[in-house]
């Protein structure tokens, strides 16, 4: 309990002060007076204490209350500080470390895509190869390539050595890939236009097999016959009587006629010089100037003309040259027939 009363000459008093127990009594006073008079009462006696103070010690007093007061907060708020300090010290710490372990992570992923490309690169060179197209390396000595626009900006002070070290290889190393990635979408694109400008001349050249089942008696080159040796101008693949035999590409029935010792036989012209030639036929399915496609049926297996039994008699032609028409055919499709 705190009681005030003030006078006209403004004196202090009386104040009453309870304090735990203790009753202090100041009683009134002046800032000029040398001496104050301190009454208190102890809360379990009747009797009344008295304390004299003279002004210097009481200025004495209230400073050592004062510094104390101030000694101890100030304390309490570096204590506080210090604490709160060292704990989001350690948040920190411990987030530093996290983010440098994801460095060392993207790190090796950097590495695993980097592998990748290279692989990619290699298989472009070999592409580039059968496309005849120039090399990568033609391709940047002759045009250029733009180079990366691909920045990050980062306080270097904030980071340790290691992590420093992390976060720059990253980033060149993306810059890297950047690059590699534009090179090859742009070597892809060249190679698509490529392809796709040569399409229609592959549909056009003879790579298939011209019978899905049967046996090959012949081959190209020499051949004993009753006469001698006797070059042999085709492949002869036997079957039976019916078997279908297909267009080996894309082109345009010549003729359709029986021909001497090939007796009935097709003849189709597939542009650029090459044609093709099937003879010993039994039944046609095309007529001439018909347009056909790759693997189109064009006739049946017979036994027609010079001919021991029913077999196929194919031929691959350049500029009226005959050419060993396994040499057209892909992925050697014909040791899927019996060889006998």
């Amino acid at each position: 309990m705190v009681h005030i009363n003030a006078t006209k000459n403004k004196q202090l008093g009386p104040i009453l002060l309870d304090s735990g127990g203790v009753i202090f009594y100041f009683m009134s006073m002046r800032w000029k007076d040398k001496k104050y008079r301190l009454l208190y009462f102890p809360e379990n006696q009747s009797e009344m204490r008295e304390v004299i103070l003279s002004r210097n010690r009481l200025v004495i007093l209230m400073s050592v209350v004062v510094s104390f007061l101030f000694i101890t907060m100030t304390a309490l708020g570096i204590l506080f500080s210090t604490y709160t300090g060292d704990e989001r010290l350690a948040k920190l710490n411990t987030e530093n470390m996290l983010l440098k372990d994801q460095l060392v992570t993207m790190r090796d992923r950097i590495k695993s895509v980097e592998n990748q490309i290279g692989d990619l690169r290699a298989r472009d060179a070999e592409l580039r190869v059968v496309a005849n197209l120039p090399s990568v390396e033609d391709v940047l000595r002759d045009g250029g390539i733009g180079g990366s626009d691909f920045k990050i900006s980062y306080n270097p002070d904030l980071l340790g050595t290691d992590a420093e070290d992390l976060v720059r290889t990253n980033l060149e190393n993306l810059e890297k890939l950047e690059t590699g990635i534009t090179l090859e979408l742009q070597s892809y694109h060249e190679l698509n236009e490529e392809v796709n400008a040569n399409a229609g001349k592959l549909s056009f050249i003879p790579s298939i097999c011209p019978m899905k089942t049967g046996r090959v008696t012949d081959r190209f080159g020499a051949r004993k016959s009753f006469r001698g040796w006797k070059a042999h101008t085709g492949l002869d693949i036997a079957a039976r009587w019916g078997t279908p035999v297909y267009s080996t590409a894309d082109g345009t029935v010549e003729s359709v006629t029986w021909r001497g010792g090939y007796g009935k036989s097709i003849i189709i012209d597939h542009g650029n010089g090459v044609k093709t030639l099937y003879g010993h036929l039994s039944v046609y399915h095309v007529r001439n100037g018909q347009k056909v496609k790759r693997n189109q049926k064009i006739a049946e297996v017979g036994s027609t003309g010079l001919s021991t039994g029913p077999h196929l008699h194919y031929e691959v032609r350049v500029n009226d040259i005959c050419q060993n028409p396994e040499l057209y055919i892909f992925f050697d499709m014909v040791n899927y027939l019996e060889v006998r």
